[in-house]
């Protein structure tokens, strides 16, 4: 049951964002056991057009893509198509004979080998010692771009097949030895090229036949069709004023520089696809229901319950995600830990800023999307804008998940 006087007061809190130019449009849902019982879009999809934000608004969900990365995985793991101690070198050559960086400065490094190879768990639980664009290391920041391993979002990305783009990242050496370390990086970009891999399907289209198409997902893709181009959402960014964060001002995205606004995208592990609330809903919902949605199953009850469990060994906790650029740090470490499908609640109470329950999962996407999954309540939470670089990521999120566990 859910008190709708209650919830009712989340309209207000989202209309005082918008009303406040602190969001342009912002789709905050609640689903309860298996039922909606909140869905409020408000503010604009495109604010210059005045051109209001609805349901059926299409986002670019970023690295909510890795949740789906891990599913598709996971389906080959129960065939036994793969072990999670299998080396991943055993699948991807490019991966033998890695090398770890060390004794870093400014402008270099040090080379030394890998104690032991990458592993597919590794993988599902970023302990490979992978990086992304290591903006603290400047020597290998410049070998990144080199390589042209880019985000979507850089004016010199160049739209490498994934077989393209983790071949060059085994190209790179590691940060970190492996399995020694929770890095946030690349690693789901390397799952989905082990997919590919493994299946014998291009990535995109083993979602598109295991995944999308079986959970009914019909509005998510790596692009956006042209006949959808009118229900994407406008992207906006905070930039950084000269006063630091307080004078940051929020700027749109022209679409002629989108890398989303094209029919197709080359598909990627850690981010890239469209996707709409509904479609992602169902995806949580079919979590929540332990792998199987309308009389459909995708996974095992008990794979769902163990990927969605914390992973990572105490010497590896608390675990602390990757916070907005321009986000106040978080004073108490939260008691949190890391599985296959994300950030998993340990402790409800202990450095946590909104009310939650321990065993909830949840995952982010760094445009302004984020969903939580709670089993003991039977709830999916779900906040969607478009949004890079968000001064209020974390508080508006916090402030909705509050205002929908206080209404249980």
């Amino acid at each position: 049951m859910i008190a709708l006087n209650r919830i009712g007061k989340l309209k207000d809190l989202l209309n005082r964002y918008v009303d406040e130019g602190r969001a342009v449009g912002v789709h905050a849902v609640a689903l309860l056991g298996g039922d909606c019982v909140f869905s409020e879009a408000v503010g604009y999809r495109d604010r210059a057009a005045m051109l209001p934000l609805g349901e059926d608004a299409l986002y670019r969900i970023m690295s909510m893509t890795k949740p789906l990365t891990v599913a598709a995985a996971l389906m080959l793991w129960e065939e036994g198509r793969f072990h999670l101690a299998d080396p991943v070198k055993e699948y991807l050559p490019a991966f033998d004979q890695m090398m770890v960086t060390t004794n870093v400065t400014e402008t270099d490094y040090e080379l030394v080998a890998a104690d032991r190879p990458i592993t597919v768990r590794d993988l599902f639980l970023h302990t490979a010692g992978l990086s992304y664009h290591s903006p603290d290391h400047p020597k290998l920041a410049l070998l990144v771009k080199q390589k042209g391993l880019l985000n979507d979002l850089e004016p010199d990305c160049r739209p490498l097949s994934l077989a393209e783009y983790v071949d060059g990242i085994a190209e790179l050496p590691l940060v970190l030895q492996p399995g020694t370390r929770w890095h946030y990086s690349w690693a789901m970009d390397v799952l989905a090229r082990l997919v590919e891999v493994v299946s014998g399907q291009g990535f995109a289209e083993y979602l598109d036949e295991r995944l999308f198409g079986p959970l009914g997902m019909v509005d998510t893709s790596f692009g956006v069709p042209q006949d959808k181009l009118h229900r994407l959402t406008i992207l906006n960014r905070y930039v950084q004023g000269a006063e630091g964060g307080s004078q940051a001002r929020m700027e749109s995205v022209p679409l002629e520089s989108d890398p989303f606004v094209v029919e197709t995208n080359p598909p990627r592990g850690g981010l890239g696809l469209v996707s709409s609330v509904t479609d992602y809903g169902r995806f949580c919902q079919c979590l929540l229901n332990g792998g199987s949605l309308a009389g459909t199953r995708l996974l095992s009850r008990r794979t769902v319950e163990f990927a969605r469990a914390n992973h990572l060994p105490p010497s590896m906790l608390p675990f602390t995600p990757p916070s907005p650029v321009m986000a106040p740090p978080r004073t108490i470490p939260a008691q949190n830990g890391f599985g296959p499908l994300g950030v998993v609640v340990l402790d409800p109470a202990v450095g946590q800023t909104s009310l939650g329950s321990a065993g909830e999962f949840c995952f982010a996407g760094s445009a302004g999307t984020r969903f939580a999954i709670d089993p003991g309540e039977n709830l999916v939470v779900m906040l969607f804008r478009q949004c890079l670089d968000d001064i209020d990521e974390w508080r508006l999120w916090d402030l909705v998940k509050t205002g929908i566990y206080q209404a249980l």
